[in-house]
């Protein structure tokens, strides 16, 4: 295997295209193959657990009409998140998963590096600073191996000021307004939508590392590689890793 190009992967949501999203087994194929980072979304549910799952429901993954700020995690383990719209029951039944749980999973992997995006609508539904107490709280011994992203600067100001843990900001709006807010509170890492960097703008420059994602093709990967990009967020990591293109790249 390319250890290099390992070192430029982030597996969006795990092995999303094999796996359900945001999976247990999903984290754990990309954590086996050697991929230096993965991604996964947060939420708190009604008894105050993190749970790894991207939506605030479970109409997409579980086609539930539930959701998860009205039930506590033992009642959400009645459902299987398996997302029989894309794997038709391949993957049942499929867990939601506590975050302690893919915490001690990442444990395992000691070169691994987990992008932990706590999402705003969990925010918003038990407020941010009792949101961002406990997760610091909770991610306290795995502080090595875990960056905490969002899309609310304002979370992440909170971990600059009660934690060493580092930070990434998902960038929304590719302007002028989000570039001062960066230069203002500097994280650790920007990360944004490859698309919104069209040609003729310029990465902006600060002492943070970019991860650019939805990044899918091979050679898309190879050329923002290549410009200096750090991290390149995907939901094809099998094939990135096993492309030819890619084979020979080497991390500076």
């Amino acid at each position: 295997m390319n250890h290099s190009i390992t070192q430029k992967l982030v597996a969006h949501r795990g092995d999303n295209k094999n796996f359900p999203e945001n999976s247990y087994k999903g984290i754990e194929s990309v954590l086996k193959a050697g991929v230096g980072y993965v991604e996964f979304d947060v939420q708190m549910t009604a008894d105050q657990q993190f749970i790894v799952h991207h939506d605030a429901d479970l109409k997409r993954t579980a086609k539930q009409d539930i959701s998860i700020f009205d039930h506590t995690y033992n009642e959400l383990q009645k459902f299987s998140i398996h997302e029989s719209t894309r794997f038709n029951n391949q993957h049942y039944p499929t867990p939601i998963s506590l975050l302690s749980d893919v915490l001690a999973l990442l444990q395992r992997y000691p070169n691994a590096k987990a992008f932990v995006e706590i999402k705003v609508q969990s925010l918003k539904q038990w407020g941010r600073d009792f949101v961002m107490e406990a997760l610091l709280r909770l991610l306290k011994p795995y502080a090595s191996q875990c960056i905490i992203i969002s899309f609310n600067s304002v979370a992440l100001r909170y971990v600059q000021q009660h934690s060493e843990i580092l930070v990434g900001w998902v960038v929304k709006y590719y302007n002028q307004k989000s570039q001062d807010n960066a230069m203002d509170f500097k994280p650790d890492f920007l990360i944004c939508d490859y698309k919104k960097i069209t040609a003729e703008k310029t990465l902006w420059a600060g002492d943070w590392k970019w991860m650019l994602y939805s990044i899918n093709n091979p050679e898309v990967a190879l050329w923002y590689a290549h410009t200096g990009v750090e991290l390149i967020e995907t939901d094809e990591i099998h094939n990135l890793l096993a492309s030819p293109c890619l084979q020979e790249f080497k991390v500076a």
